[in-house]
């Protein structure tokens, strides 16, 4: 299996060159996910309560939060940063509502969406 270097430049002007993170729905399909998103339910994302597992590329980490505006519940995928594309079962299906996904420690916000 071939990997995503963790160290290439992670972004052009000021959105990353990939997706950092997938989120995936049995029913509908994957999403990219290319920065933090404060609400998956607005016009942007249309994504809110679809999250049934998530695919992490190579030196990010998504955390995923219950309630909007990076509140409620959260959990971090993968917990330490991996050299490897990682996937993680959110255990509690259709609960995302935002997320912040940062790119070896630094958080990626972008205006309008973040």
């Amino acid at each position: 299996m071939s990997s995503i270097p963790k160290d290439i430049p992670f972004k052009y002007k000021d959105m990353p060159v990939y997706p950092g993170a997938y989120l995936v729905n049995a029913g509908y399909g994957s999403f990219p996910i290319l920065c933090s998103i404060a609400n998956f339910s607005n016009k942007t994302a249309g994504i809110n309560d679809l999250d049934d597992c998530y695919y992490v590329m190579p030196g990010y980490q998504l955390i995923v939060y219950q309630d909007y505006n990076y509140l409620g519940y959260s959990i971090t995928y993968p917990a330490i940063v991996s050299d490897e594309i990682t996937f993680h079962e959110t255990g509690n299906y259709n609960k995302g509502s935002s997320c912040i996904l940062r790119f070896n420690g630094v958080d990626i916000y972008v205006q309008g969406i973040s």
